[in-house]
């Protein structure tokens, strides 16, 4: 009978010992998901913070242009520094 507990009790300290290293690598892989999605969300933050740059810079030039055209201002060296080059004529 002493043989049969020590049976059962090696086969629940393996199962113990394979427990604790799926919690591991449970863990692990967790942390690996988080550290990707955080990087994902800083890539995204960047892409959207350049696309408001981007709209921005062009919006300005646009009012810039339409300034231009109402008060009359035709200066072709300004204009063309604007980026609008078909106003600069």
């Amino acid at each position: 009978m002493k043989l049969h507990t020590a049976v059962a009790l090696a086969a629940f300290v393996i199962l113990a010992a394979c427990q604790v290293k799926v919690e591991e690598n449970v863990q692990a892989a967790a942390e690996n998901q988080m550290e990707a999605l955080q990087n994902e969300a800083a890539e995204i933050t960047a892409d959207a913070e350049n696309g408001v740059s981007d709209v921005a810079n062009t919006l300005e030039n646009q009012a810039a242009a339409l300034q231009d055209e109402v008060t009359g201002d035709n200066e072709p060296a300004a204009n063309a520094a604007a980026g609008n080059p078909a106003n600069s004529q």
